[in-house]
């Protein structure tokens, strides 16, 4: 009789939480992100993420990021001279923004950080969850 009590619970547990499943995975997947930064990328824009990487955006996107202030886990890989197009200091961005167009991808909590300085003209900023798009098309990049 324990038996069957066990399985009984163990049923209903999978029943009620597989519905969550759902709704956990589209919050913690960068599939959500991904359609929505690809959505706004134009031929020729360096795709970018600042102070952090969130490895399914380049899987979901198919194309390579660079990242800017961030090494991480990827720091070893960094090192080697065909990586220098890839990671960048701030200021090294803010030089190379100026000769293409650029679609940066951060967390909403780094924004005031990395506009300390103000916000430069005609660049556009959107939202996705927690995330912040800024676009700095190249006609507008000074």
């Amino acid at each position: 009789h324990a038996v069957w009590v066990q399985v009984t619970a163990a049923f209903l547990f999978c029943l009620c939480a597989v519905p969550l499943f759902g709704i956990i995975a589209e919050d913690r997947s960068a599939k959500g992100l991904a359609a929505f930064v690809e959505k706004r990328l134009y031929p020729g824009d360096l795709l970018a993420q600042y102070a952090t990487f969130d490895q399914g955006l380049p899987f979901y996107l198919k194309r390579r990021m660079a990242l800017v202030d961030y090494k991480g886990e990827l720091a070893f890989g960094a090192q080697f001279p065909t990586a220098k197009d890839w990671f960048f200091t701030r200021e090294e961005f803010e030089k190379y923004r100026k000769k293409r167009g650029v679609l940066l991808v951060m967390k909403k909590r780094d924004l005031d950080e990395f506009f300390s300085n103000g916000v430069p003209e005609g660049i556009i900023t959107e939202f996705y969850r927690n995330y912040a798009l800024i676009s700095y098309p190249l006609e507008v990049a000074p």
